[in-house]
C-alpha cells in the first residue's frame, strides 16, 4: 500500500475526527496544522484523565457519605453533601469531553504526520 492510501484508511476509520478534520487531512497538510491537532487532542485527552479521577472521587465520597451519615454530625454532613454536589456538577461539565478517545485520535494523528514525512522525503 502507499502512503496516501493508509492515511485515507486511518481517516475512514478514526471516528473521533471531525469531518472538517478529515478534509485537510486528505489533502496535503503541513506539519503545523497536524502538530495543532495532535496537540489539542493530547490537551482534551489530559482533562478526560482528570474527568476519570474526578468521578472516582465523587464515587468515594459519596459512599462515604452514604456510609457514616448517621454518624456525622448536622452542619458537617451539610458541608459533604454541598460537596458532594460540587463535585457531581464538576464531573458533569467535563464527561462530555470523555465521549471520545482522544488520545487514540492523538496516536493516529501521529501516523499521519509521519507518513506525510515519509512521502515528502
Amino acid at each position: 500500500m502507499e502512503h496516501n492510501e493508509i492515511i485515507k484508511l486511518l481517516l475512514e476509520t478514526e471516528n473521533g475526527l471531525s469531518a472538517d478534520e478529515k478534509k485537510k487531512l486528505s489533502e496535503k497538510v503541513d506539519a503545523i496544522y497536524i502538530d495543532a491537532r495532535i496537540e489539542h487532542h493530547q490537551r482534551i485527552a489530559r482533562k478526560q484523565t482528570i474527568s476519570g479521577l474526578l468521578l472516582i472521587l465523587f464515587a468515594l465520597l459519596t459512599f462515604g457519605i452514604i456510609l457514616f451519615g448517621r454518624q456525622i454530625n448536622g452542619s458537617t454532613l451539610v458541608w459533604l453533601k454541598g460537596l458532594a454536589t460540587g463535585y457531581f456538577f464538576a464531573v458533569l461539565i467535563t464527561f462530555p469531553k470523555t465521549l471520545r478517545n482522544h488520545s487514540k485520535i492523538a496516536y493516529v494523528l501521529k501516523i499521519i504526520k509521519q507518513l506525510n514525512e515519509k512521502t515528502n522525503q
